[in-house]
């Protein structure tokens, strides 16, 4: 083959790579950019643009319908086709610490939901919320799992993130409550109140609800927070309900007000960059929140060893 056939062949590849990733967050009925608009925007020769819409209708990743005057339209489409073609081989997401059975369940749920939908995923797990937009925006995952408050907050921030999936009331965790001693008077004032600020959720509960009392927080990381409880480092502290043992630790709870702030808490989000185009559109065209929401109850009830 001579090096001007291999160069054409390198060129048609890469524009093939480039008009699948365009593709991929397009639904059945859009219409599709001409062969003018993806010379222009590639930079490529009008013949390099037709080979490479050509291989994508010949490998079964779209099917286009040509309308006239108005363009191509998509009539049918393979994603995960696309995703192949466009160079996504694998996604990369980070969720919570699984310390208790619900973060296992939503691990179990997202990973085999993802890889059963043929997107080869792999998790990574992480403490604080911070911790998790950190390696989002660099680049270093491709979505991270956190609490829809947690979430909206650094959307509020100005941070570009969007939310791609929301799995509901209690997805997330069943409450959180204010830790406290067994020998606990019943006095907040003058309280030391442990307090992760890489955790949002945790640090705006806290906040929240111990704003009216003369506390002294004391910054900890999250899962120090029995052990100096115990210790009497600390007298409080905000803590997910579904992963505790009282009488074990000797430890008593308080409720918190299930206002808005605990309700949204208690969902999980899935997150992802808003500039990702390509990995929004998968996860949010491809997976199907009450499929994961199965998995989860399976590992919660023991019909499932958690597997992720």
């Amino acid at each position: 083959m001579s090096s001007a056939n291999t160069m054409f062949r390198q060129k048609v590849g890469i524009a093939a790579q480039q008009i699948a990733a365009q593709i991929i967050p397009l639904d059945v009925g859009n219409r599709v950019p001409t062969v003018s608009d993806w010379t222009l925007q590639l930079g490529v020769a009008r013949g390099t643009i037709q080979t490479a819409i050509q291989y994508l209708r010949d490998s079964g990743a779209v099917k286009l319908q040509f309308r006239g005057k108005k363009g191509s339209y998509i009539v049918q489409m393979d994603r995960m086709k696309l995703t192949e073609i466009a160079g996504l081989h694998g996604l990369i997401g980070v969720m919570p610490l699984p310390y208790s059975k619900k973060y296992e369940g939503l691990a179990t749920g997202i990973y085999n939901v993802l890889n059963d939908a043929g997107l080869n995923t792999n998790l990574a797990f992480m403490r604080g919320s911070d911790n998790r937009l950190r390696t989002l925006m660099q680049e270093r995952c491709d979505f991270a799992v956190m609490s829809e408050l947690t979430a909206e907050y650094y959307i509020k921030m100005g941070y570009q993130v969007a939310v791609v999936l929301n799995l509901g009331n209690f997805s997330y965790v069943d409450k959180h409550v204010v830790l406290v001693r067994k020998d606990f008077k019943g006095h907040f004032n003058g309280l030391k109140v442990g307090v992760d600020n890489s955790s949002i959720d945790q640090k705006m509960m806290t906040a929240s609800f111990f704003e009216r009392y003369n506390v002294t927080y004391v910054p900890l990381i999250y899962s120090d927070i029995i052990a100096s409880l115990r210790s009497r480092k600390i007298d409080a502290a905000v803590w997910n309900f579904d992963n505790i043992n009282f009488s074990e630790n000797e430890l008593s709870y308080l409720p918190i007000s299930q206002n808005e702030l605990q309700i949204a808490d208690t969902r999980a989000v899935i997150l992802c960059r808003q500039a990702d185009t390509l990995v929004c559109s998968l996860l949010g065209k491809n997976v199907n929140a009450q499929s994961i929401l199965e998995y989860q109850r399976d590992v919660l009830v023991g019909r499932m060893t958690p597997r992720y």
